[in-house]
């Protein structure tokens, strides 16, 4: 958690040396989601949805709906960075124990760590682009899963689902594969 913090605030002090802001060079999707996201928090709750679903593109949505919220609560890019880091260091976690079952608990430790500390991710973390809550998203379905399988029982198909539907707020194809892979499995235990 320290080391990504401190990996995201170097990015962002290297940015505001060098253009002046904090949105890390690649500002074209990012001053998107964070303009978009101050501008839609001046709208009421229905007028938020009619503008979203009839102005962006579906695989814009969750960024956006997810922004918007963070930035409803307290407007600041800052706490959608932290936000991104929590959710960064959750996504480890779940690495963890997606890997403790399948091979030695040094190794599921290590690739647990590897992510965490990759530099892509601090830049995700720290660039408001959606690709943090998307891995997240992503992981998250795959982490339950997982349980689901661990467990030998349907309990975590919820979560699945849930996952899933949000996924489709992002990348659509991608939630397709997510359910290939369920139904593969299922199919392959049978």
């Amino acid at each position: 958690l320290v080391y990504t913090l401190l990996l995201s605030i170097s990015f962002m002090l290297i940015s505001v040396y060098y253009e002046d802001d904090t949105f890390l060079f690649s500002k074209v999707d990012a001053m998107f989601y964070y303009s978009n996201s101050i501008q839609v928090t001046e709208l009421g709750l229905v007028e938020n949805l009619t503008r979203l679903m009839n102005k962006y593109h579906s695989e814009d949505w969750g960024a956006m709906f997810f922004d918007t919220f963070i930035l409803y609560i307290y407007p600041s890019k800052l706490l959608v960075n932290a936000i991104y880091i929590l959710l960064g260091v959750m996504v480890s976690v779940f690495i963890y124990r997606m890997g403790k079952p399948y091979m030695p608990e040094k190794y599921a430790f290590l690739a647990a760590l590897a992510y965490s500390t990759s530099s892509y991710l601090g830049f995700f973390n720290s660039s408001f682009l959606k690709e943090s809550l998307f891995v997240f998203v992503v992981v998250g379905a795959l982490y339950c899963q997982h349980r689901c399988i661990e467990s030998k029982s349907g309990r975590g198909l919820i979560g699945v689902a849930l996952f899933v539907f949000l996924i489709s707020f992002f990348r659509p194809a991608v939630s397709g594969f997510v359910i290939m892979s369920i139904f593969i499995y299922y199919g392959i235990e049978k």
